[in-house]
């Protein structure tokens, strides 16, 4: 069977955001709710046919990692699996296996601001949180669930 490769830039999918936390600035803090931090249940298919799951993270995809506008960046991103490492060339299309596109998936930062929100009552220090992927990438895969699979990656938190 063939499939024809279609590209997936994560520069274009949504991420993961979490919601901003309200910290009052004064009182007790035994009744804050951390409305960031959510169960994750486990995908189903993940935990139905796990032979078919890993030969799935094995299939080789088309990946190249974006060039860094940070004069400091490491030309060469460096990620592993297992200790088995896998270096990325910024800027340069390579054959790698999907289970390391993952962990370029799953490679993110989060900026930090905050500032003094009031309501009617209350004054909060309120803290937003910003991610975004560490290391930009695009991505052409050949199997039908490979884009939907990127996507639903980039989408949890």
């Amino acid at each position: 069977m063939v499939y024809r490769k279609k590209e997936v830039n994560t520069q274009e999918q949504s991420i993961a955001q979490s919601a901003p936390l309200d910290v009052p600035t004064t009182g007790s803090l035994d009744g804050l709710i951390r409305v960031d931090q959510d169960i994750i249940m486990a995908d189903s298919t993940a935990l139905g046919d796990y032979a078919a799951e890993l030969a799935f993270m094995e299939e080789y995809v088309d990946v190249m990692v974006h060039e860094s506008t940070d004069e400091n960046a490491a030309p060469v991103v460096d990620v592993y699996v297992n200790g088995t490492p896998q270096w990325f060339v910024r800027g340069q299309s390579q054959k790698v296996k999907r289970k390391f596109v993952e962990v370029l998936a799953n490679a993110r930062q989060t900026s930090i601001k905050t500032n003094v929100h009031q309501d009617s009552e209350n004054v909060y220090n309120r803290i937003n949180k910003h991610t975004a992927l560490r290391y930009p990438f695009s991505m052409q895969d050949s199997n039908p669930r490979g884009q939907a699979w990127l996507r639903n990656l980039l989408a949890k938190g």
